[in-house]
């Protein structure tokens, strides 16, 4: 075999190789930013509106900050 096609197919390996790699990082990664997501949602959540206020911030930014959209 020439080296131009065992380089086309180590190149079409490691990129098919990588696709699969993300595609499972990124299977797992979802459930942790989700949960992540959840706990921050549900502490600011407990706060009361005083506390919310003083941190400069309403309960309607509740969701964005918790989804990292949050932008003052």
């Amino acid at each position: 075999m020439c080296t131009k096609t065992v380089n086309n197919k180590r190149e079409t390996m490691t990129h098919t190789l990588k696709t699969i790699w993300q595609a499972i990082r990124n299977t797992l990664y979802v459930p942790v930013k989700y949960s992540h997501y959840r706990h921050t949602y549900n502490e600011l959540y407990k706060l009361s509106d005083r506390d919310l206020w003083d941190m400069g911030i309403s309960r309607g930014d509740i969701e964005d900050i918790a989804a990292g959209r949050y932008q003052k």
